[in-house]
């Protein structure tokens, strides 16, 4: 995490970071938290349990039936959903991406039970509108683009 939180900060981009469920969400949480805190976008997938296993016990549960990890990361992310069937994937990915760069930028997380990872999308990819991830209130590109273009034309003299 902290290298995707690092990422985020070098490149002006997203960074992305893919652990297990239980103790793999539970160690990133520090780097959510700087992320967070300093308003850089990072997506953090997640594994899950198979969703027949919910309910049982299983180990490193992290559904809301177990450990629900997705409500102790919602303070520190923009969202945090529970991926439960393939046919939201495409959806709920395009919703993580849209949150990670809504009126603040920061982290969010979704997770995808086992079972769901090895079922096949049969949906078409549509690009995400770039209107949308690049709304902000100050845009660094035309802010560059002014001071390269404008402030350097004006020469301030001294006296």
């Amino acid at each position: 995490m902290m290298m995707a939180e690092g990422y985020a900060r070098a490149s002006e981009k997203f960074g992305a970071a893919i652990v297990l469920d239980g103790p793999g969400i539970a160690n990133t949480i520090g780097g959510v938290a700087n992320a967070y805190a300093d308003r850089y976008p990072v997506m953090l997938i997640s594994g899950q349990i198979p969703k027949y296993y919910e309910m049982m016990g299983a180990l490193q549960d992290s559904t809301q039936s177990g450990l629900d990890l997705a409500a102790v990361l919602k303070p520190i992310t923009h969202t945090s959903y529970h991926i439960r069937h393939v046919e939201n994937l495409p959806r709920y990915f395009k919703a993580t991406v849209k949150s990670m760069y809504g009126h603040h930028k920061g982290p969010s997380h979704f997770s995808v039970a086992k079972d769901v990872l090895l079922e096949e999308v049969n949906s078409t990819y549509r690009p995400i509108d770039p209107g949308i991830v690049g709304n902000r209130i100050f845009d660094l590109h035309a802010a560059r683009s002014f001071s390269e273009n404008v402030i350097k034309k004006i020469v301030v003299w001294p006296f």
